[in-house]
Formats: C-alpha cells, structure tokens, sequence
C-alpha cells in the first residue's frame, strides 16, 4: 500500500472512531484535498477490497480493518517510545512515529514492543492492537449535552501539545454543563472552561 493510501486510511478510521462511518466529504475536508480525488481514491481502495461504501457511508471491510489497526498499533509503539523513553515533546512525536514506522521490520516492532513491556495504549489514549482486543466503545464528547465522563482518547494527534497545555489528557475527569451550537461550557480539574466544537469532537470520553 502507498503512503497515499495508507493517508486515506488512517482518516478513514479516525472519521469511523469519531462518527461510526466515513464520507467522501468528510475526508475530503480532513486531507483538504478536491472531492474528486477521494472519489478516485475510494475507488482503489475499494477494488483492493479495504473498504465498503453503502448508501455513501464508507467503513473498512474485515481486510481493511486488520490492516489499518496493524499500521495504528506500529505508529503508537513509536510514540510510547518517543514520549516515554526519550522525552521528546509531544507536538512532535505524530510526524517522527510516521517516519520510524515505514522503516520498522516486524522483527524490530516485536524488539520494541518486549523493550516497552506490551503497552495496551499509547500516551494518547489510542489502542494498541497488537497488545489487546479490548476496545471499549467511547464517544466522542461532542455527543453529549451534560453529564460527566472520563476522557479515554485525544484524536487530533498532531495537536496534542494544545489539549495538554489545557488538561485534556486521557484518565482525566470532564463535566459537561451546556452545550451550544458552536462550543460548550465544562468543568475540567474544578475550573470551568469552554470548548469549541472542533476540540469536543477530537476528545473520546467514557461515561463515568
């Protein structure tokens, strides 16, 4: 699979964690890319038999499932690493673990894995799949008006620093108090504080 497809994948599977299917529009405006070359996109994809549309709902097919989780579970050993082991900061270890992973063998995956002690989860909150099939079923926040919930996972990698910096880190409490159009007011570590939809959206929780 080209480093393309695998791009397409891997939104593919954050927009099915974050809403339960993707659309061509959708990735579209995460790769920021022209709908037609989704369209053409999803077209191989779906000739390799990685991914199933229906009705315009795209989702992985059994094949396409092992294989992104196989690539995600690469990604986050090399960030448990990067975090944990060399105390890089956070805003960089997204863009470093996807170059260590497409120059990692099998056999230095497995040296790695043993060397961390089989993590079941990355520093973000994001399965590790090669060490556990559990898989509980969070939402992303933004689904919920009020009530309080337990934070399980930051999608938006790449950003993580910024949700850092404001206390969203996985094992953290969150109490939702009202939702909006465009944001929502929480608590968070006993203060209050507002979130805008873009950020709930990129947080898993578990209802407490």
């Amino acid at each position: 699979m080209s480093k393309q497809q695998e791009g397409y994948m891997r939104v593919i599977y954050e927009l099915i964690v974050k809403y339960g299917f993707a659309t061509n529009k959708r990735i579209a405006q995460e790769l920021n890319v022209a709908p037609a070359s989704v369209t053409e996109m999803i077209r191989k994809l779906r000739k390799k038999n990685w991914v199933q549309v229906n009705n315009h709902k795209i989702t992985f097919t059994d094949k396409g499932e092992t294989y992104v989780k196989d690539v995600l579970s690469r990604h986050r050993l090399w960030e448990t690493f990067l975090l944990t082991k060399l105390d890089y900061p956070p805003e960089d270890v997204h863009q470093l673990a996807v170059s260590l992973e497409h120059v990692s063998d099998e056999d230095l995956i497995q040296r790695l894995n043993r060397y961390l002690a089989y993590p079941k989860t990355c520093p973000h909150g994001g399965t590790i799949f090669l060490n556990t099939k559990e898989n509980l079923h969070s939402e992303n926040l933004w689904t919920y008006d009020q009530g309080t919930y337990w934070i399980d996972r930051i999608l938006d990698e790449e950003n993580y620093d910024h949700y850092h910096h404001r206390g969203l880190v996985p094992g953290t409490d969150i109490q939702v108090d009202k939702k909006f159009s465009a944001n929502m007011q929480v608590h968070l570590n006993g203060k209050a504080a507002t979130l805008s939809r873009t950020e709930a959206e990129n947080i898993l929780v578990l209802k407490k």
